[in-house]
């Protein structure tokens, strides 16, 4: 028996940033600079969902939205010296469009499932992205790219997942590819760099999920789920001009989560461990690798009554690791010698808190 629902609407959202930005001589020559930006953007979104089920085992999602947005920037620069100048500008950009989506999910029996996915997903611009910014690191104030575009993904996917009936559980194994237009990545700009776009890139990869009870084991209320993604990526670097990964984006990582909902009467557990491999990155005048080690968090939460929960939480248990290592050059990265290299450890304490929170 044929089963079909369908739905519509339409929404609106409409953002605003204001940012007053101000230097000022602290000696005797007279040096005042102001620059007041106001961002605004108002993005529109209609949507159409249809889901046709075809029979039992096989079961057709589709959609199709529209985004439209205007980006308006207006600026008011002003510079106070010996005379004072002032210029005002302002820019309005609008982007639009079509994002499909296809999900077709199949049972092939109680046991296996499978699923293909296609998704056209673009990023939302963040208003900071328009307006100037102090580098402390760099102690340097960071130009914006008024030419920045969302950058738009095709993601295609298929997953074969397999329920583990007798452990409440389930194993699920899917690759992916993205083809990248218009890929956000540091840039070029006309003085330094900052955020701009690559026409093309890509990505492909394996993840691999899996929970699963113990209770089995005689652990009743237990739960564990681990997940492992491995992934290429692909690129034309932006100040080389050879063929890169894409940046700031690590090529494997894993997690491991354990959940139990009744410790003790009132009382549940919940562990996390997260880790990613190392990744790259580059700017004006150097490039370098970012190691951010593994993380760790666990709450605690007790139910004292209807009304009241405690909770107990733990960050970073075991001071998370950092490594950064950069190579500095005398001038634009890929283009001059190098200068120095640059060797950072960090560490990020752990963090302990406990909250009590009520509903009356």
């Amino acid at each position: 028996m044929y089963c079909h629902s369908f739905d519509s609407g339409l929404e609106v959202a409409i953002n605003n940033r204001k940012e007053d930005l101000q230097f000022i001589s602290q000696s005797n020559a007279p040096y005042h600079s102001t620059e007041l930006n106001d961002v605004k953007e108002t993005r529109y979104e209609a949507f159409v969902h249809y889901n046709f089920a075809i029979s039992p085992k096989l079961n057709i999602q589709s959609s199709l939205m529209h985004e439209r947005s205007t980006m308006d920037v207006a600026t008011d620069y002003s510079l106070v010296r010996d005379t004072t100048d002032e210029v005002k500008k302002g820019s309005s950009r609008t982007f639009s469009y079509f994002k499909p989506r296809v999900n077709i999910r199949y049972d092939v029996n109680d046991i296996y499932q499978m699923r293909f996915n296609y998704e056209r997903t673009v990023s939302q611009l963040r208003l900071n992205d328009f307006v100037p910014w102090f580098n402390r690191d760099e102690t340097r104030l960071e130009e914006t790219n008024p030419d920045l575009k969302p950058e738009m993904r095709d993601e295609i996917s298929l997953s074969v997942e397999k329920q583990w009936l007798d452990a409440d559980g389930s194993l699920t194994l899917t690759p992916y590819y993205h083809k990248i237009s218009d890929l956000i990545t540091e840039i070029p700009l006309e003085k330094y760099s900052g955020s701009g776009n690559v026409d093309s890139a890509k990505e492909y990869g394996l993840t691999l999920d899996t929970n699963f009870s113990l209770k089995n084991m005689g652990m009743e209320n237990t739960l564990i789920s681990l997940g492992y993604t491995w992934r290429h990526s692909e690129m034309t670097h932006p100040f080389s001009g050879k063929n890169a990964p894409l940046e700031r984006r690590s090529n494997n990582d894993w997690n491991i989560q354990i959940n139990q909902s009744e410790l003790l009467p009132g009382l549940s557990l919940n562990a996390t461990i997260k880790s990613q491999s190392p990744y790259q990155f580059s700017s004006y005048d150097y490039q370098g690798t970012m190691d951010r080690g593994a993380t760790t968090e666990l709450s605690l939460d007790y139910k004292i009554n209807d009304s009241l929960k405690l909770r107990f939480m733990g960050e970073h248990l075991f001071n998370r690791k950092l490594v950064l290592h950069r190579e500095r050059y005398s001038g634009p990265f890929g283009q001059e010698n190098l200068l120095r290299n640059e060797h950072r450890d960090g560490q990020v304490s752990r963090r302990l808190s406990l909250t009590l929170t009520g509903q009356f």
